[in-house]
């Protein structure tokens, strides 16, 4: 049996003591017959780049904000082990209210990922494209 560890601290890489501490764990709750591997999840880091293109009208930086927040925050949920990074769901988090398209530069084919692997998310710029209609 293998069992992978993602850590919260730092990219998600477990320390030497996380999977000590996870193998005495499970020691005891295991079946005497298998035999527990304990590993860290492999990192797979990725950075997010576009650029959004508004509606004339709603205040840009607002819009620029709350797109900002809700990547942030998708980012963060997808950090699990297997959870793979879909366009789709970039797009979703990026286009809020006021914003018209999303120009996605990477990671352009999204981020995908074995049951092994967990993503991370190295940086996040988004760029004001301006309103679409210019």
């Amino acid at each position: 049996m293998v069992v992978t560890v993602l850590s919260r601290e730092g990219d998600g890489t477990a320390s030497d003591a996380l999977i000590d501490i996870v193998s005495a764990a499970l020691e005891g709750v295991r079946p005497q017959t298998d035999q527990v591997i304990v590993q860290s999840a492999k990192v797979v880091p990725y950075a997010i780049r576009a650029t959004l293109r508004f509606f004339s009208g709603p205040d840009r930086g607002v819009a620029l904000a709350e797109a900002r927040k809700r990547t942030d925050r998708f980012a963060a949920d997808m950090r699990r082990i297997g959870m793979e990074i879909t366009v789709d769901g970039l797009h979703a988090a990026m286009r809020v209210a006021g914003v018209q398209k999303v120009l996605l530069d990477s990671p352009a084919g999204g981020v995908p990922v074995t049951h092994e692997q967990a993503p991370y998310c190295t940086g996040i710029e988004l760029i004001d494209g301006g309103v679409a209609d210019d």
